[in-house]
This record gives structure tokens, sequence and C-alpha cells, in this order.
């Protein structure tokens, strides 16, 4: 037989005893980190959630802010830069990334791994970085099998952008309403 204290729930509530100071000292500690991290959002009002849009043209910008707008209850943040997008990434968590598949400065994807890299490491307000929805011109090169099969990567959409398909890639990740029905 071991040594082995087990604790019940009753147990947690109680003032620690000397013998089993050093347990509770570390189960607290573990407590409050998980709680942090599960808490990113805790601060801002129910049913509000960031998404963070990185795409060459101010008009891609403005059509995939205006549907999230008005099919989710979403707060945009737009950018034409991917250096300014990877800086918006790190600054405050977000629940999903939508960018262009190749900026002039370097891939979307790059770009992404990067974000993910510093994530991983502690740099990000998260330790898991968000899903990715990739927009690609129909001139960019061929998407990779790899990225393809990736399960951070939500979806891989085309221009002509069609917003079903839009929604279709967000719907376990945001909540979509119906604009017409006045909520």
């Amino acid at each position: 037989m071991s040594d082995r204290k087990w604790r019940t729930i009753r147990d947690l509530g109680k003032e620690p005893s000397e013998d089993n100071a050093e347990e509770s000292e570390l189960l607290v500690e573990g407590d409050s980190d998980s709680d942090a991290e599960s808490s990113s959002y805790a601060s801002e009002p129910i049913g509000v959630q960031d998404v963070l849009i990185a795409f060459p043209s101010s008009a891609t910008n403005r059509l995939l802010r205006e549907s999230f707008e008005n099919f989710t209850h979403s707060r945009v943040e737009t950018t034409t830069d991917a250096v300014r997008a990877f800086e918006m990434a790190l600054q405050k968590p977000y629940r999903v990334f939508l960018f262009a598949y190749e900026f002039e400065q370097m891939e979307g994807t790059l770009l992404y791994e990067l974000i993910c890299k510093v994530y991983s490491t502690g740099g990000g307000p998260k330790k898991i970085a968000p899903g990715v929805i990739f927009i690609r011109e129909n001139k960019d090169v061929t998407v990779s099998e790899d990225w393809i099969r990736d399960a951070r990567v939500k979806d891989i959409i085309s221009k002509p952008i069609r917003i079903d398909r839009l929604l279709r890639a967000v719907r376990g990740i945001l909540e979509i309403h119906d604009p017409t029905s006045g909520e």
C-alpha cells in the first residue's frame, strides 16, 4: 500500500494541515494557472468574440468584416499588413484568424506558423493559437496537402468569396445568427 493521502471534494474546502500543506499549495497553483487560461474571455461581454482578418486588399477586408458583423456577434479587426497582423495576434486573444494565403512580405502560412510558435512558447495571450481560415486568390500557388489536412486550418477559401461557405467554416467557432431576426 502507498502512503498517498487521497483528498475528496469535501477535503478541498478545508484548511490545509501542516502535513499536506505542500500538496495544497501545488493544487492551488495549478488551479490558478488553468483558471487564467480558461477565463481569457471572461472579461468580455457574453457573446462577443474577436476575429482578426489580414488580407492585402481593403475591399476584401471590408467584405469579410461586414459579413462577420452582420451574421455573428463578433468584433472584427482588420489589417492589410502581415507584420501588423502578427503584432495584433500577440496583443490579445482571438477566436479565429482569417489570413490571405499570400502577402507581399510573406506567405500567410508562414505568418500563422510564426504566431503558433510564439503562442506555444508562452509569448501570446493563450497557450494555443486559434484556428485559421486562409483566403486565396485564383492566381496563388496551389495549396499543399499538409495545409489541407492540418487540423488548425478550418478552411481554405478561394475568391470570389461565398458568404455561406465562410459562415460554414466558422460555424463551430463563432455563434452565427440570422440578421433579419432582430437579435
